[in-house]
């Protein structure tokens, strides 16, 4: 399937590997008046999926927002794939925010899932413009260096418990 006139997707693409990679809405679409996001999916080397990016509608004219404006969606996974948590990057106007949105808890199984919302961190567009060694400063931050960026400080913030002692130079 490359798309859905009921559901008004305009373009399914999809991986190598039968992964659905992109969601393109109809342009102009509206469901009870709300505009729904187009979506875009990335998985690791196993086909597991590792991020989800929610590409925001204007709701009042339903054209795609600019990428400051987008979510992401991470999946935290151990070695054998399985989910151990879920963090959610917000970015509105000059603030990101990285939240843990999900934490499964374990014994030999699943045991339950932790829902409790936990902001990681927050972090203004200065900040991740500073992070960014190619930006000369935080108002020349380009989209693709702004998502490079982010996903550094995703990465900080998932794999050194310590980012209140990392230095930014």
């Amino acid at each position: 399937m490359i798309h859905d006139k009921q559901e008004c997707i305009g373009n399914i693409t999809w991986t190598v590997s039968g992964k659905v990679k992109s969601i393109a809405r109809y342009t102009g679409f509206s469901r009870n008046g709300f505009y729904p996001s187009d979506l875009e999916f990335n998985y690791d080397a196993m086909g597991n999926r590792i991020s989800k990016t929610e590409m925001t509608r204007n709701q009042s004219t339903g054209a795609l927002n600019s990428s400051d404006l987008w979510n992401s969606t991470f999946y935290l996974r151990d070695a054998k794939g399985t989910i151990m948590s879920i963090y959610l990057l917000s970015i509105t106007g000059l603030t990101a925010s990285i939240a843990q949105k999900e934490r499964d808890i374990y014994g030999s199984k699943l045991i339950g899932i932790d829902n409790t919302p936990r902001e990681l961190i927050g972090v203004s567009k200065t900040v991740i413009g500073v992070a960014n060694a190619n930006a000369v400063d935080e108002n020349s931050v380009t989209p693709i260096a702004y998502t490079a960026t982010v996903s550094r400080v995703m990465k900080v913030s998932m794999y050194a418990a310590s980012t209140s002692r990392t230095k930014w130079s």
